[in-house]
């Protein structure tokens, strides 16, 4: 107890703060950055999920527990939300005009008792 630990990202990486730079600030930057690998991923992941009722990795805020049930998938959703400025519009647009998502939710001979996929 009574010991100061550094702040440090994800990932271990510990920032470099100007004497008066906010803290917040300046993790709100690194958060919404292409090159944070985690945003993106879980802003394509709540998003599939809410376009589809489950998460490319199911529960959608377990994405560290869990592959995703198509990661190729995930990794170009990914950069393509963070290449577009993390524009949701985009993304969703993205999602929609999909085969995945213009496709009939009724199940064909063979998978009707399958929920996950």
């Amino acid at each position: 107890m009574g010991q100061t630990v550094k702040a440090r990202f994800l990932g271990g990486a510990e920032p470099k703060l100007e004497a008066a730079e906010s803290p917040r600030r300046r993790f709100a930057t690194w958060a919404t950055s292409a090159d944070n690998p985690y945003f993106a991923r879980a802003a394509v992941n709540r998003a599939w999920g809410h376009f589809f009722g489950r998460g490319l990795v199911n529960p959608v805020d377990d994405l560290d527990a869990e592959e995703p049930s198509h990661p190729t998938l995930m990794t170009r959703l990914a950069r393509e939300h963070a290449a577009s400025g993390f524009d949701h519009k985009h993304l969703a647009r993205c999602i929609c005009n999909s085969k995945a998502y213009q496709r009939t939710s009724r199940p064909v001979g063979g998978n009707e008792e399958d929920r996950r996929l």
